[in-house]
């Protein structure tokens, strides 16, 4: 079942209340049973029949284009509804896209040309989109390159280093990456972000370790008081 926006705020536009309420409801039952390039196929005699109303095209027309163009008249019996592509699918029309492309063919078989769609800024052919990808790719290249290795396979960037380090100090940051890095190591852990991922768990991870426990063997003053002590017995 296809889902599509609808604009509340026609309930507020003077040009939609004035019109009588089974137009009201026509204009609806378009928006509905158009195509997803927003064509509609004029079929009267099936919307009166299901509500038991009388309308006509002329009728219509005349109250949807009320103040604005809102329907472009097309050949065959079918009309345009003007801000339906732009309000559906947004500014951009990109034809490196399945839906994109059916619909610029639905627009070619009716003589419709893109550049008079309303609203529409941008058009993206779709072998310039792939080269455009492309670049997008060599630029997330280049942000990796200019990390600074932190440990073998922990990168970030020097203020993400900074970041942390005024955060957390010297010693606790170098056991983050310390931590981080071994447990990419045996977990076979992938990131996308170093920093974000230390910022996410691994500074709670390294806080909750066990403090190492310090040995102190209780005769070692008495120990080195001997040692001190000692004088060698003459010969």
């Amino acid at each position: 079942m296809a889902k599509r926006f609808t604009d509340t705020g026609i309930w507020g536009e003077d040009w939609f209340l004035d019109m009588p309420n089974e137009y009201k409801l026509f204009w609806y039952y378009m928006l509905s049973s158009c195509d997803h390039s927003g064509v509609f196929k004029v079929n009267l005699r099936s919307f009166c029949s299901l509500n038991e109303v009388k309308l006509s095209s002329s009728k219509a027309l005349e109250y949807f284009n009320n103040g604005k163009q809102r329907i472009r008249v097309l050949q065959d019996n079918a009309w345009l509804i003007e801000d339906f592509f732009v309000y559906q699918y947004g500014e951009t029309f990109n034809t490196n896209n399945r839906v994109r492309e059916s619909i610029k063919k639905i627009y070619k078989k009716h003589n419709i040309e893109l550049t008079s769609i309303r609203g529409l800024k941008d058009h993206k052919d779709g072998v310039k989109d792939k080269d455009k990808d492309k670049d997008k790719d060599k630029d997330i290249v280049y942000n990796k390159e200019s990390k600074i290795k932190f440990k073998e396979n922990v990168f970030l960037y020097e203020n993400e280093n900074k970041k942390l380090i005024e955060e957390l100090g010297n010693d606790i940051t170098e056991k983050c990456y310390e931590y981080l890095s071994l447990y990419k190591i045996e977990k076979n852990y992938k990131t996308k972000s170093d920093y974000l991922t230390i910022k996410r768990w691994v500074i709670d991870a390294v806080n909750k370790m066990p403090k190492p426990t310090i040995i102190v063997n209780k005769y070692e003053n008495e120990i080195q008081k001997k040692l001190k002590d000692y004088k060698p017995m003459a010969q």
